[in-house]
This record gives structure tokens, C-alpha cells and sequence, in this order.
């Protein structure tokens, strides 16, 4: 058991006692601007880090605390805010990189840049985005929702849709459930549920004293025929 997080100035791997493992922590060149993520591509333990820096850059660091080789560490147009995402279609690998302008950049586990998306993703709320994987990587998109409630699904064609599902006035979170394809917003006195039609299924009534991220946990549930 391993405990990987990130400071401004560091990236953190710490064993089980607490004690730092192999070469960690990291130094990083520049502060960081978002937080340090770790994939397994082959689900073997070799784990990769990668964290975002001020200049731009995204730097990719082995569970032993060295560069990764062969990492082109691209430069991309602005700063990356948001968290780094990847996943897997046809069996090969993507990371998705968003940054505080909205440009969009698909990037190869090398770091090499597979798709630079004309279309942005704006005024990403909380700069938190969703990843909707299909069977073809262009049928597979991006799903972010702006402070006015407006969602923006920015397919890997290009393509792009935007509609305004959910109208508020309040501090919300914004939570995409690609199992259902549904939409979920809660604000301190209320959530709601929408289908992938932006059509409202559900709303509950609520008081909370503090507004957090939701956790949305998603139940299969087998019929038999």
C-alpha cells in the first residue's frame, strides 16, 4: 500500500509506515497548478505521475521518483487547472488535458499531442469535466457545465452541443453519470436529476448547512429474463 498527493512545490509517494518511498518526495521545477494524477495503464503496479507546472508544461515521473524516458512534456497554450483524465479506446491510451482558456489537447502516453481541439470547453464551473467513453473515440466527448447551469459536450470529431439544462442562481456542484447518461445538480436546498434528453426525471428537497461534492455511486442490478 502506497499514498501518492502533491503539494505546490512536491510530489508525495509514502509507504504504509509513513515513510517516504525511493526517491520522493519530487522537487518539482515549477509550482504546480493542479494536483499530481497516477495511472496504471496495464494495471500492473507501474504507475505513472503526472502533474501540471506553472510553465505550462506536464511532467510524467515513475513510482521510483525519476522522469519518465521519452516523455515530449508538451507545452500547452495555457495553464492546466484541471485535473488530468485518461482513458482507453481501441486499446490504446489517451490523456485529456484542460487548460484555464479551454483548449483541449489529447495527448499520447508520450506526451505527443494526437488531437488539438479547435472548439474550447469555456467557463468550466469548478473546473471539474466529465469523460463520456464510447465504442469510437469520436463518438466519445467531453462534459463540462458553465455557472449558469448551460452543459457543453465537446465531442473528440470536434463536434460540439450546448443547452442550458439547469437554471440557478445558487453555488451548485454539476455531476455527469456516464453508466445512466444522466445529469445531476445540487444546491444546498435541492437536487435534481435529468436524463440524457436534459428532461428532469427526479428532485428532492433538501437542507444542508454545507454544500460538498456529491458522491454518485451507481447500483447494477441483474434481471433475470
Amino acid at each position: 500500500m502506497q499514498f501518492v498527493f502533491s503539494t505546490k512545490t512536491k510530489i508525495y509517494v509514502l509507504d504504509k509506515d509513513g515513510d517516504n518511498v525511493s526517491k520522493f518526495p519530487v522537487v518539482l521545477k515549477y509550482i504546480a497548478t493542479n494536483g499530481v494524477k497516477a495511472i496504471d495503464y496495464e494495471n500492473n503496479g507501474e504507475y505513472r505521475l503526472l502533474i501540471a507546472e506553472e510553465n505550462k508544461r506536464i511532467y510524467n515521473y515513475t513510482l521510483r521518483g525519476d522522469a519518465v524516458n521519452g516523455w515530449e512534456a508538451v507545452s500547452n497554450s495555457d495553464k492546466v487547472i484541471a485535473p488530468i483524465s485518461n482513458f482507453r479506446a481501441k486499446g490504446l491510451d489517451y490523456l485529456v488535458i484542460l487548460d484555464q482558456s479551454g483548449n483541449v489537447n489529447l495527448l499520447d502516453r508520450k506526451g505527443k499531442s494526437v488531437v488539438k481541439f479547435k472548439q474550447k470547453l469555456k467557463n468550466v464551473y469548478r473546473n471539474i469535466y466529465y469523460l463520456a467513453i464510447e465504442n469510437t473515440l469520436n463518438a466519445s466527448s467531453l462534459v463540462a457545465c458553465d455557472s449558469s447551469g448551460w452543459v457543453t459536450r465537446l465531442y473528440f470529431s470536434g463536434n460540439i452541443d450546448k443547452s442550458q439544462v439547469h437554471k440557478t442562481n445558487q453555488a451548485f456542484y454539476f455531476n455527469y453519470v456516464p453508466e445512466t447518461h444522466n445529469y445531476l445538480f445540487l444546491t444546498a436546498d435541492k437536487l435534481t436529476l435529468f436524463d440524457a434528453a436534459k428532461t428532469k426525471l427526479s428532485e428532492a428537497k433538501l437542507k444542508l448547512k454545507y454544500l460538498t461534492e456529491p458522491v454518485v455511486l451507481v447500483e447494477k442490478i441483474n434481471r433475470l429474463a
